[in-house]
């Protein structure tokens, strides 16, 4: 796979469609400083092709972390070549949403054939069949992390087996052998518990021969059972034939009672029915009787049916036209409502506009009195400012005499402290220190009386002047604001002055204004007298009147005619019944007849079913005795059957004893051919288990897998050291005690012999490294079945000094006709210039920008 082109949009630090051409370069240096975003183009690379990227764990969790900050969306474009043929991937992802994944092959026209897939983990599916690559493998194979080149080559023997396990994928046969001793662990397991059941179940058959002969008494005791229970039977089958017979009797005498209310019942139906269609038979002789009356009335109805028919056709035409009608009065209506609004609004604005003329005539004196008031405040800016400064004297007056009268106040609590102090016995003279008597004592406590004294009557002076400078300063700010409503007073003035004399200016307008609308006014009025408001309305209902005039409808006959056809709508139904009943009344009166005749046979039946229950009732005596017979022989037959049933119930679970013993006989032969069949699969587990380690066919897959490594290997170092160099990798060695033990030393060959790899320093070193772990990433593509075509070195050298930056320099010379594509990734600023192509990643306030050389 060779890059072609990357296009990023809002994708980490990138913001809107910066592009990477990788055409333009066959080897390159993208430098930049740290945290521009040099190392985010790889990220993007890995996010676009497997939604992965540094920071996502492998299911690719995380990815809105990697939109660009105050965006919601972010995409990237990734174009590249297998072989001769282009491909696509086109990822976008909003925030908190999935991702949208397009696939496609790129024709030489330029035109787009869609691999993409109808579900996202299809698609990617897809794409790494199509690159045959998995994000892992692609990270270890074509990218080169800094301080990473002798990771395989200056690790420890073991260590360099594990990574050499790990590029060949050997874990699998470590899994496969804790699955084999897993699965060895379970057949034993099995073999356990089948040691277990055969200890239960050979147990369980130790009884068997006890068991036969308890199975032969017990048969024996059953049979005789049996035959007592049988001859019982037939004692009770003799009882039961003859209940039977009676049963039978008794069943009949029932029946006959059933028989004779269902008789009674018939001939109540039958009475209540000829009842019944004897009155339907008088019913039907009235209405014959009134059949020209209802033939009248029948007749009527009809005619009022067809009148009303043709009426309610005029009803509807008449609601149609009067419905019309009644809009078009409405819209009249509102014509005239709004026309006379119209004239309402154009009055209230000529009355408005005159007021306002009237207004300005007098605003011109008004003016001239405005000013006069205003000159009188002329000063007044002057006095505010006097008063503004006699304020601040007070104020600052009234703070030096309360300062004043803080120090008396300090002065007297200091003096008051001394003379306390003097009153104590052991006092001492604050001046000198020296012990005081009497008379000292006393005249120092009256000289500080008299200065407290002092004091206090200064405090009264300053607290009267402070008294009068306040009440002064009340008068100074009543004052201010007096002034302060004179200033308000002055501003309303200026502005009504500047209104009345903009409202000066307005006069000729006012009065072509007043003139037009009274034109209007009067052009109204005349279309509201003349009613020429609404002349195409007026002429539609008087051409909806003339219709209403032509349909002759009235609303009163209408109805009258309803009403009466609600009287003789009955008649209908009257004339319906006539005519049935004249069709029926013969039918009605067979009926009848056939009636009284099943009264007379039910009658006849009742009687012989009487006389027969009779008969039956005589045929039932002495059936209690035999009940009670029949009991007494059940008692016995029961006693008889459970006494049988616990013979029988022993005798079968002893038989299901001997059964079962056969059973486990046949059970415990199976078991012990499982238990082979377990040996024998531990036997194998245990060969797969020894097969699998490391020291089995891991081993031997490393053996024949380090020929190919070393080839690509020295392949690489004999082009890095001009073929002075070659590299041997060692998988055993002889120990002190003579035995073999597995490792993978490297031994380099050069102009002075062998020597091992920890012998070697500096540049030699470097190039042993760099082969070494170029060939593993060789050897893991091709592993994957992919070529290896495109080298990534990421920071390779920021920890290198000048001279080793410069081997890595003419190693990627050598070897650049290996791959289409190296990229070498720094934020060295001056190594840029050792490259035939640089790119520059730069970083402002809109984000990282990609700029070529």
């Amino acid at each position: 796979m060779v890059p072609i082109k990357l296009t990023l949009k809002n994708f980490m630090s990138y913001s809107e469609h910066e592009v990477m051409d990788f055409t333009r370069f066959h080897v390159a240096a993208i430098v930049g400083k740290n945290g521009n975003g040099k190392s985010s183009l790889w990220d993007a690379i890995t996010w676009c092709i497997w939604g992965r990227a540094r920071g996502l764990d492998s299911a690719g969790r995380g990815s809105d972390d990697l939109i660009r900050i105050g965006a919601d969306e972010m995409e990237v474009e990734f174009i590249f070549k297998i072989n001769n043929t282009k491909y696509r991937i086109l990822r976008k992802k909003k925030r908190n949403s999935n991702s949208i994944l397009e696939f496609n092959i790129i024709n030489d026209d330029g035109t787009l054939k869609s691999l993409t897939q109808e579900k996202l983990e299809d698609t990617k599916n897809k794409i790494e069949k199509t690159i045959m690559l998995d994000y892992d493998t692609f990270v270890a194979s074509s990218f080169m992390p800094q301080n990473k080149y002798g990771f395989f080559s200056e690790a420890d023997p073991t260590k360099r087996k594990e990574i050499f396990s790990e590029v060949l994928g050997l874990d699998i046969y470590d899994k496969l052998q804790e699955k084999s001793k897993l699965k060895r662990n379970e057949y034993e397991k099995k073999v356990n518990i089948i040691d277990e059941q055969l200890k239960l179940y050979m147990n369980e058959i130790k009884d068997k021969n006890e068991l036969i002969n308890q199975k032969e008494e017990l048969s024996k005791k059953c049979n005789e059972k049996k035959s007592e229970i049988d001859k019982l039977n037939n004692e009770m089958n003799i009882l039961q034939e003859k209940k039977r017979n009676m049963d039978d009797t008794i069943i009949k005498y029932n029946e006959y009672i059933e028989r004779i209310k269902m008789d009674e019942k018939v001939i109540s139906e039958y009475k209540f029915m000829l009842s019944d269609l004897k009155n339907k038979i008088n019913e039907i002789n009235k209405l014959i009787k009134n059949e020209d009356s209802i033939i009248e009335g029948y007749n009527t109805f009809k005619s009022l049916q067809d009148q009303l028919k043709e009426l309610d056709n005029k009803y509807m035409q008449f609601n149609v036209l009067e419905k019309d009608k009644m809009k078009i009065k409405n819209d009249i209506s509102l014509l005239k409502k709004e026309t006379e609004l119209e004239l309402k609004n154009l009055q209230f604005k000529y009355n408005e506009s005159l007021e306002k003329y009237k207004d300005i005539e007098n605003n011109t004196k008004e003016v001239e009195t405005l000013e006069k008031e205003l000159e009188k405040l002329s000063n007044l800016q002057d006095e505010i400012m006097n008063n503004e400064d006699e304020i601040q004297k007070c104020t600052q007056k009234i703070a030096e005499l309360k300062a004043s009268f803080k120090g008396c106040n300090d002065r007297i609590n200091e003096l008051k402290e001394n003379y306390n102090t003097i009153l104590k016995t052991d006092a001492k003279c604050p001046l000198c220190n020296s012990p005081l008597d009497q008379d000292k004592k006393s005249s120092l406590l009256g000289d500080f009386k008299e200065k407290i004294n002092g004091y206090k009557k200064e405090i009264s002076i300053l607290k009267d002047k402070i008294l009068k400078e306040q009440n002064n300063l009340e008068v100074l700010r009543e004052e201010r604001e007096n002034l302060s409503i004179l200033q308000q007073k002055r501003e309303r003035l200026v502005a009504n002055i500047n209104t009345l004399k903009n409202n000066l200016s307005d006069k000729e307008n006012l009065l072509n204004q007043l003139n037009e609308l009274k034109r209007k006014i009067e052009d109204i009025s005349d279309r509201l007298n003349s009613n020429r408001y609404a002349v195409k309305e007026i002429e539609k209902l008087a051409s909806i009147e003339n219709k209403l005039k032509e349909l002759n409808f009235s609303v009163e006959f209408y109805e009258d005619i309803k009403v009466k056809y609600e009287k003789y709508r009955d008649y209908e139904k009257k004339y319906e019944r006539l005519n049935i009943s004249k069709q029926n009344i013969v039918d009605y009166q067979n009926t009848y007849s056939n009636y009284k005749k099943t009264i007379d046979m039910y009658t006849e039946n009742l009687k012989k079913d009487k006389e027969a229950l009779e008969y039956f009732k005589s045929q039932c005596s002495g059936y209690d005795v035999l009940i009670n017979d029949i009991k007494s022989l059940k008692q016995k037959l029961d006693i008889s059957n459970n006494e049988f049933l616990n013979l029988n119930a022993n005798l079968a679970s002893i038989s299901d004893r001997i059964s079962r013993i056969k059973y486990l006989e046949t059970k415990i032969d199976d078991l012990n051919k499982e238990k082979d069949n377990y040996l024998t699969e531990i036997h194998y587990y245990e060969i797969l288990e020894r097969s699998f380690s490391k020291k089995g066919i891991q081993a031997l897959i490393i053996e024949n897998a380090l020929p190919e490594f070393e080839d690509t290997a020295n392949n690489f170092l004999s082009k890095l050291s001009d073929g002075k160099m070659y590299v041997s990798l060692l998988t055993q060695k002889t120990n002190k005690s003579g035995s073999v033990q597995e490792t993978l030393d490297i031994e380099i060959s050069d102009e002075l012999g062998k020597r091992k790899y920890e012998l070697f320093s500096g540049g030699e070193a470097f190039r042993i490294n760099f082969a070494l772990r170029i060939a593993l990433s060789k050897f893991l593509s091709k592993r994957a079945g992919v070529n290896l075509q495109t080298l990534i070195i990421d920071e390779g050298f920021g920890s290198q000094d000048v001279i080793g930056r410069q081997n890595i320099i003419d190693v990627l010379n050598m070897i650049k006709d290996e791959f289409e594509l190296i990229i070498v990734i720094t934020h060295i600023d001056e190594l840029k210039d050792s490259f035939p192509y640089s790119i520059e990643i730069t970083k402002d306030e809109n984000g990282s920008h990609i700029v070529y050389s």
